[in-house]
C-alpha cells in the first residue's frame, strides 16, 4: 500500500485490482514442437557439417574440429535420445 498523503485506503479505491494477471509466456510463442523428422534432420546436419570440418579441412585444424565434432555429436545425442524415446 502506497500514503499519497490521503491515506492508503483513497489510494486503492482509485486505482482498481487487476482481476487476474495474465500468465507468463515468452513473446506468446505458441506451443509449436518440432517432430522427430526434424530433430533428426538437424541433427544429421550437424554431425555431417562437423565430419565435413574434419575431413575437409586443414591438417593445422583438425584437432580443433575434432573436438567440434565430439561436442556436436554429444549435443546431437542429447538432444536426438529423448525425443526418439516420447
Amino acid at each position: 500500500m502506497y500514503d499519497v498523503g490521503q491515506g492508503p485506503v483513497v489510494f486503492e479505491k482509485s486505482f482498481a485490482q487487476v482481476p487476474k494477471p495474465p500468465t507468463p509466456g515468452l513473446g506468446n510463442t505458441g506451443t509449436y514442437v518440432p517432430g522427430k523428422g526434424m530433430f533428426a534432420g538437424a541433427v544429421a546436419i550437424a554431425v555431417a557439417a562437423a565430419v565435413a570440418a574434419v575431413l575437409k579441412g586443414e591438417k593445422a585444424d583438425r584437432p580443433k574440429n575434432a573436438k567440434l565434432l565430439a561436442i556436436t555429436t554429444a549435443f546431437g545425442v542429447i538432444i536426438l535420445v529423448p525425443s526418439l524415446l516420447k
